[in-house]
């Protein structure tokens, strides 16, 4: 099936602390998808008051659009 969505993970020390998917619209692209994962995760990361953190991504345009 043609279904798109998204999500990430917050680990520390090695251990999975939080996990959140997202299903998105069937239109939206593999592009959108990444991005709406890396918005999300930042707003989980705001919204818990983390002040650094690290991203990672392998989708190299994704992190190219936000530099």
């Amino acid at each position: 099936e043609d279904r798109v969505g998204c999500g990430f993970l917050v680990k520390l020390d090695n251990h999975t602390i939080y996990e959140q998917t997202a299903r998105l619209n069937n239109e939206c692209s593999i592009y959108s998808a990444e991005l709406t994962a890396i918005k999300l995760a930042t707003l989980w990361a705001n919204n818990n008051n983390i002040e650094q953190y690290t991203i990672f991504s392998v989708s190299k345009s994704s992190l190219q659009a936000l530099e």
